[in-house]
């Protein structure tokens, strides 16, 4: 399945929410999309292995996963002091699309 290219990241006008979304992928059966949001660093090559994504929080790190099917996300309680990184992919019967590249989200 194709990696999503394109990821909008847009800051609500209330505290600690922001919307990001995708455009739809079309004909090739997406069933769902999915949202990582990570504080700190952005994932690296050695966070991947074998096509699995190893996730190990640093202390005070947050991490938060979206398993909401939409491509359009509403992300509340966000600490408007941390810079979180967001990946979206998309799931269909048979794969998982790589990362979206990483995108910075800062609610207000």
């Amino acid at each position: 399945m194709e990696k999503i290219e394109l990821v909008t990241v847009t800051p609500s006008v209330v505290s600690g929410q922001v919307f990001i979304e995708t455009p739809a992928i079309v004909g090739q059966g997406v069933s769902g999309y999915g949202l990582i949001l990570k504080s700190g660093a952005p994932f690296t090559n050695q966070d991947f292995v074998d096509g699995q994504l190893n996730i190990t929080a640093e202390a005070g790190e947050n991490i938060r996963l979206d398993f909401n099917k939409s491509r359009k996300k509403v992300v509340n309680g966000l600490d408007s002091s941390i810079t979180y990184i967001g990946y979206m992919y998309a799931v269909n019967a048979s794969s998982v699309s790589p990362l979206s590249e990483p995108r910075t989200v800062k609610s207000i």
